[in-house]
Protein backbone atom coordinates (compact mmCIF):
# COMPACT_ATOMS: atom_id res chain seq x y z
CA UNK A 1 0.00 0.00 0.00
CA UNK A 2 1.28 3.46 -0.84
CA UNK A 3 1.91 5.59 2.23
CA UNK A 4 3.50 8.53 0.38
CA UNK A 5 1.46 11.71 0.28
CA UNK A 6 0.33 14.70 2.28
CA UNK A 7 -2.18 14.32 5.11
CA UNK A 8 -4.07 16.99 7.06
CA UNK A 9 -4.13 15.68 10.63
CA UNK A 10 -5.70 16.66 13.95
CA UNK A 11 -3.48 16.01 16.98
CA UNK A 12 -5.10 15.58 20.38
CA UNK A 13 -2.16 16.87 22.49
CA UNK A 14 -1.78 17.70 26.20
CA UNK A 15 -1.85 21.35 25.01
CA UNK A 16 -5.19 20.87 23.22
CA UNK A 17 -6.22 20.06 19.64
CA UNK A 18 -3.68 21.07 16.99
CA UNK A 19 -3.87 20.84 13.20
CA UNK A 20 -0.78 19.88 11.19
CA UNK A 21 0.21 18.78 7.71
CA UNK A 22 2.15 15.51 7.64
CA UNK A 23 4.01 14.60 4.44
CA UNK A 24 5.62 11.22 3.69
CA UNK A 25 8.09 10.35 0.94
CA UNK A 26 8.52 6.62 0.34
CA UNK A 27 11.51 4.80 -1.15
CA UNK A 28 11.06 1.04 -0.79
CA UNK A 29 10.33 0.50 2.91
CA UNK A 30 12.13 3.74 3.91
CA UNK A 31 10.06 6.77 4.94
CA UNK A 32 11.08 10.41 5.28
CA UNK A 33 9.09 13.61 5.38
CA UNK A 34 7.96 16.55 7.42
CA UNK A 35 5.30 17.83 9.78
CA UNK A 36 4.22 21.48 9.57
CA UNK A 37 1.96 22.98 12.21
CA UNK A 38 1.71 25.29 15.17
CA UNK A 39 5.20 24.27 16.35
CA UNK A 40 6.81 25.07 12.99
CA UNK A 41 8.24 22.68 10.41
CA UNK A 42 10.02 19.51 11.53
CA UNK A 43 11.81 17.13 9.15
CA UNK A 44 12.34 13.40 9.72
CA UNK A 45 14.08 10.50 8.00
CA UNK A 46 14.87 6.88 8.76
CA UNK A 47 11.24 5.85 9.13
CA UNK A 48 9.93 2.43 8.11
CA UNK A 49 6.90 1.29 6.16
CA UNK A 50 5.48 -2.21 6.59
CA UNK A 51 2.38 -2.75 4.49
CA UNK A 52 -0.10 -0.09 5.62
CA UNK A 53 1.82 0.65 8.87
CA UNK A 54 4.46 3.36 9.21
CA UNK A 55 6.78 4.33 12.07
CA UNK A 56 9.28 7.18 12.45
CA UNK A 57 11.09 9.29 15.03
CA UNK A 58 11.13 13.06 14.99
CA UNK A 59 12.59 15.85 17.14
CA UNK A 60 10.47 18.96 17.71
CA UNK A 61 10.82 22.14 19.73
CA UNK A 62 7.97 22.52 22.24
CA UNK A 63 7.66 24.85 25.24
CA UNK A 64 11.31 25.89 24.82
CA UNK A 65 12.62 22.31 24.89
CA UNK A 66 13.76 19.77 22.29
CA UNK A 67 11.37 16.82 22.46
CA UNK A 68 11.88 13.44 20.76
CA UNK A 69 8.72 11.86 19.37
CA UNK A 70 8.23 8.20 18.56
CA UNK A 71 5.44 7.95 15.98
CA UNK A 72 3.33 5.10 14.60
CA UNK A 73 0.40 5.17 12.21
CA UNK A 74 -1.82 3.04 10.03
CA UNK A 75 -2.97 4.18 6.60
CA UNK A 76 -6.35 2.87 5.42
CA UNK A 77 -7.05 4.14 1.90
CA UNK A 78 -6.84 7.93 2.25
CA UNK A 79 -7.20 7.92 6.06
CA UNK A 80 -4.38 7.90 8.60
CA UNK A 81 -4.60 7.23 12.34
CA UNK A 82 -1.81 6.93 14.89
CA UNK A 83 0.05 8.09 17.97
CA UNK A 84 3.01 10.31 18.75
CA UNK A 85 4.69 9.48 22.07
CA UNK A 86 7.23 11.53 24.03
CA UNK A 87 8.60 11.64 27.57
CA UNK A 88 6.02 14.41 28.17
CA UNK A 89 3.07 12.21 27.15
CA UNK A 90 1.35 11.08 24.02
CA UNK A 91 -0.89 12.50 21.33
CA UNK A 92 -3.35 10.57 19.19
CA UNK A 93 -3.93 11.83 15.66
CA UNK A 94 -6.08 11.14 12.66
CA UNK A 95 -6.58 12.73 9.29
CA UNK A 96 -7.09 12.47 5.55
CA UNK A 97 -4.75 12.39 2.54
CA UNK A 98 -4.95 15.56 0.44
CA UNK A 99 -5.39 15.52 -3.32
Amino acid sequence: MAIAGTYKINLNTPMGMQTSTLTFTEKGDQISGSMVGELGENQFSGGKADGNKVSWNMDISAMGMQVSLSCEATVDGNSIKGTMSSPMGGADFSGQREG
